[in-house]
């Protein structure tokens, strides 16, 4: 028993150094912006599969209206939706501050989804060290966790996290609560109505969010069988002690291989089924105009790709003008668009 004990105990804190190590190899500045650059690509994406959305849904609308149909009215709403949030986006955009101190102020009310949005940063990166068995009293622990909390804080980790999934959050659960409420965020503050906030609504927000900053838990039973067991297997490999050198960011790993997935030419599948099938909802709507979206992001991209290669620029490379080149190799989605583009 002691020996089992000891070998549960040396597992643990080798873990546990491992993700210390992941923690500090994130805690730059540069990782910051790259961070910061990969989500501005993703929400870019987002709002311009929101306006393909509207336009989608306003279009058959009016067909459906033509033809005396009642679930016209759906689509015009979920048009209507779309249309109000492209503007909400940008009013939370230009006012971060405000959007940030009110999901702070939310986080504090429903413990479950800060326990969830804080549990990793940008990129999947564990913050909790409860799982490894460690006495939190440790003198060691709390110096080590200080100076690694202290790292995240001095390079930007901890706020550039904090601001963007305040940014995605807000959006999508305003969005959640007019498609399903016909209420917004605003209004369910103001009259204090949190009865309209419900499992569903924040479900779908913590998922969007999770998903726009690369971090998303795809080893739950949620998943499809295949998804979930490849997803932790990946993840075991990634936690393994020294071994998980050589695949440190598993979970960001699993969500770079999910995102290519939805937003390119495979992401049409599921939901144009749906379609035919005549089981199609917002989300299926959504998935369709991400993956259309993404998919003549990859078409142009190959067009453009040519003119690249004819100037000798490698396939991450991007011409920003003046005699300017800028490598996108780090720069995820962006990066995978135009390697996939040649």
């Amino acid at each position: 028993m002691l020996g089992k004990f000891t070998n549960e105990k040396i597992e643990g804190g080798a873990r546990y150094a491992q993700q210390v190590w992941r923690r500090l190899l994130v805690s730059s500045p540069r990782t910051s912006a790259i961070n910061v650059a990969g989500f501005s690509a993703y929400a870019a994406l987002g709002t311009v599969s929101d306006i393909f959305n509207a336009t989608s849904h306003l279009g058959v609308g009016i067909l459906k209206k033509v033809i005396d149909d009642p679930s016209a009215s759906r689509h015009f709403h979920a048009a209507n939706v779309q249309k109000q949030m492209i503007g909400q986006k940008l009013r939370n955009l230009v006012d971060p501050f405000t959007t940030h101190d009110a999901y702070l102020a939310f986080l504090e009310q429903h413990k479950d989804v800060q326990k969830v949005l804080r549990e990793t940063y940008t990129g999947g990166i564990e913050r909790s060290s409860k799982r490894f068995g460690i006495d939190p009293e440790n003198p060691v622990y709390r110096v080590v966790e200080a100076m690694t909390e202290g790292a995240n804080t001095i390079a930007g980790v901890r706020v550039q996290d904090s601001m963007t999934k305040s940014f995605m959050f807000m959006t999508e659960l305003d969005k959640q609560l007019r498609i399903k409420n016909s209420v917004s965020l605003a209004e369910v503050m103001r009259t204090n109505n949190l009865n309209a906030i419900d499992e569903d609504v924040l479900g779908m927000a913590v998922d969007s969010t999770m998903r726009s900053v690369f971090s998303k838990d795809y080893t739950t039973k949620e998943q499809m069988p295949a998804i979930r067991s490849a997803a932790k297997f990946v993840e075991s490999i990634s936690n393994l002690p020294v071994l998980g050198s050589i695949l440190p960011f598993g979970r960001f790993f699993n969500n770079t291989i999910a995102t290519v997935w939805q937003v390119g030419p495979a992401g049409l599948i599921a939901p144009t089924a749906a379609i035919v099938r005549g089981k199609a909802d917002i989300a299926t709507s959504e998935a369709f105009s991400r993956a259309a979206v993404g998919t003549t992001g990859l078409i142009l991209a190959a067009r453009m790709d040519q003119e690249r290669q004819d100037r000798g620029l490698e396939s991450t490379q991007l011409d920003v003008g003046g005699g300017t080149t800028v490598d996108t190799k780090n720069a995820f989605p962006m990066s995978e668009f135009l390697a996939m583009g040649r």
